[in-house]
């Protein structure tokens, strides 16, 4: 009978251990901090008003997002030409190309008009930056993305 009650104790044991390991392995959430640094390199305008922020760390499983990501949505208090564009850029030590002109067509109406976009590598993220206008509203919206390559 002790016999039997050792391999209960011991079928027992290792079920809880490998369940338990496997709920952490599962729930594992790693450090988003190369992807933040990477992020940080971008240097909005100082009186640009950021509007959102989510943060995807890496993780064993991920549902209906990708990641490690990041994202960052800011406000500007003024249409954003393309040289203005370039120069932000140029501060934050990107060489990226720029798709789009940055200027919003005054015949199109509405919100999030995609109005120029560049993208490239850093550090094995893959960064898109996409300026958005809206009229007849005359400021910009900037979102940054990074993601794992």
């Amino acid at each position: 009978m002790k016999k039997g009650w050792k391999n209960i104790a011991l079928i027992t044991t290792i079920s809880v251990v490998v369940f338990g390991g496997s709920i952490f392995w599962l729930g594992w959430s790693g450090s988003a901090k190369d992807l933040e640094q990477v992020a940080n390199q971008f240097r909005p305008n100082s009186s640009w008003e950021l509007k959102s922020e989510t943060i995807e760390p890496p993780r064993t499983l991920c549902f209906d997002v990708t990641c490690p990501s990041l994202r960052r949505e800011w406000r500007t208090d003024a249409p954003l030409s393309r040289d203005d564009f370039l120069s932000i850029l140029m501060k934050s030590g990107w060489d990226f190309s720029i798709k789009g002109d940055c200027k919003l067509d005054q015949n199109s109406y509405g919100d999030n008009i995609s109005l120029c976009s560049a993208s490239g590598i850093v550090d094995n993220y893959r960064v898109e930056i996409t300026v958005s206008g809206s009229n007849p509203v005359k400021n910009a919206f900037v979102e940054l993305g990074v993601e794992k390559e």
